[in-house]
């Protein structure tokens, strides 16, 4: 997949390859893609975490 950028209604940036810590798991994981499932956007990291970010609060997506 391309490089991507997506950015959230209150400003919030989440990047291809950016790293993110989740407390729950006590590890952090990489933006390795998304896609659109129903009114979703969904951030697929590494290790098979998801984060589902309603589709309504995407303001951007960038890609290159």
């Amino acid at each position: 997949m391309p490089k991507f950028q997506i950015i959230t209604t209150s400003g919030r940036s989440y990047g291809h390859g950016e790293s993110r810590w989740f407390d729950m798991f006590s590890t952090t994981q990489t933006l390795e893609s998304y896609d659109h499932e129903g009114d979703y956007v969904v951030l697929r990291y590494s290790n098979g975490i998801k984060d589902a970010i309603p589709e309504a609060q995407v303001a951007h997506i960038i890609t290159a």
